[in-house]
């Protein structure tokens, strides 16, 4: 099975990207309130408590530490061409936390974990793969992201 490298770079850098950048904004703008409150004072129709203000702090936080929490800033810095091929056998597969939910062809897929002979590499996949398959994977080196797996029947 082959996955897309623009799928894993829009999954894993850009989309973390984007809550990060949103959630510095957020910060941002609370903090500018919270301080030039009462120049702002005239625009609100209503007066709020400042707490309100922590509250969105907080949120934006969250927003933020989802975003570092999926992001993989490897992967910037690594082309598809660079991968490498490995032959080996599964030993390990371990769920991902945190991980990016994603329909590839109309198919749910899933993010693990998987360490081939003694080596743990990220993977995004549709299909059913066992601890003591026998796989052929390329991967991105740095990244250790799995880009194309296949099982050998030869087993």
């Amino acid at each position: 099975m082959k996955f897309d490298y623009m799928e894993y770079y829009n999954k894993l850098v850009l989309f973390p990207l984007i809550f990060v950048i949103i959630g510095f904004l957020m910060i941002m703008v609370s903090i500018i309130i919270y301080f030039q409150y009462p120049r702002f004072q005239k625009w609100f129709k209503f007066s709020f408590d400042r707490r309100i203000l922590l509250v969105q702090v907080i949120a934006a936080s969250i927003i933020m530490s989802s975003g570092f929490a999926t992001m993989n800033i490897k992967l910037v810095f690594e082309k598809e061409s660079n991968a490498v091929e490995l032959t080996g056998t599964i030993t390990d597969l371990s769920s991902v936390p945190n991980a990016p939910r994603l329909i590839y062809q109309n198919d749910l897929v899933h993010a693990k974990f998987i360490e081939v002979d003694t080596a743990e590499f990220y993977i995004m996949y549709i299909g059913d793969f066992r601890v003591g398959d026998e796989v052929t994977i390329q991967y991105l080196p740095n990244s250790r992201i799995v880009l194309e797996i296949n099982i050998n029947e030869d087993q």
